[in-house]
């Protein structure tokens, strides 16, 4: 593994040992936090804090916007 903290889903998946689709539905279900950088499409990377706070079976809280 490299040195940035950032994963592909297959490289969290190797990670966290469970399939690609796991990794993939809880993106999509919100369970795992991500980052898309154009969705629908585009390629999701997972910070390993997140990953790490999924495996122990931590609940995603949504970010909150500040407002100015």
């Amino acid at each position: 593994m490299s040195n940035s903290p950032w994963m592909t889903p297959q490289q969290a998946a190797d990670y966290a040992d469970v399939h690609i689709n796991t990794i993939r539905h809880a993106l999509w279900d919100g369970r795992l936090r991500g980052y898309q950088r154009t969705a629908p499409k585009g390629i999701w990377r997972i910070h390993v804090d997140d990953l790490d706070a999924w495996i122990r079976g931590d609940v995603v809280s949504k970010r909150k916007l500040r407002s100015a």
